[in-house]
């Protein structure tokens, strides 16, 4: 890894630890770079200010889940509703995991196109994942590209109800929640916990 990309990168995490303890609008670039080990004015050599460097983060954390949706997929040949629970499962325990970063992309007037980007990427990621998965095997008479669409479009309200209730509820309920909206009947048969 080159020294611009560490650099960037501490910049980066020095942001998300400030995240976990204050405030997004009580961050600014003298105490990420104090934090960082860096001269504030490095700062400006990657990011033009906190926006940008949290747009940057964004766009990182869109190719994680994209990285766990695909590993996921790699992993398990046959997708059924016990499948989905699972990949749910894992997308969102990352997200708790990274509760302080997905409080602020959800409620930062900002990024306000956050919900809407992470849909449009969970659509094109379960488009393709479904098609090779699902084909004229699958159960459900729905088209892939509507199947898509209606669970990104319930995983991104589950998130948003998720980070307006303060993440009150455990990675295990939450995914229950969405599953039980996804397929009403669905009964999960493990216990939901983190």
């Amino acid at each position: 890894m080159s020294k611009n990309q560490e650099t960037k990168n501490k910049i980066k995490e020095s942001f998300l630890k400030l995240l976990k303890e204050e405030d997004f609008d009580a961050i600014n670039t003298k105490d990420i770079m104090d934090l960082s080990g860096g001269a504030r004015s490095n700062f400006y050599n990657y990011f033009s200010d906190k926006f940008q460097l949290c747009t940057a983060i964004m766009q990182d954390e869109l190719k994680k889940i994209e990285r766990l949706i695909n590993a996921y997929f790699r992993e398990n040949s046959d997708f059924g509703p016990e499948r989905a629970h699972d990949l749910f499962l894992i997308c969102f325990r990352h997200i708790y995991e990274n509760k302080d970063l997905y409080s602020a992309l959800f409620t930062i007037d900002r990024f306000s196109d956050f919900p809407e980007m992470l849909r449009k990427s969970l659509v094109q990621l379960l488009d393709y994942r479904f098609m090779m998965h699902f084909g004229d095997r699958s159960s459900l008479l729905l088209k892939d590209d509507y199947r898509s669409y209606m669970m990104s479009t319930i995983t991104v309200s589950t998130i948003e109800y998720w980070v307006k209730t303060d993440f009150s509820l455990n990675p295990g309920m939450i995914c229950s929640q969405c599953m039980i909206a996804l397929l009403p009947g669905y009964t999960v048969s493990s216990p939901a916990n983190t």
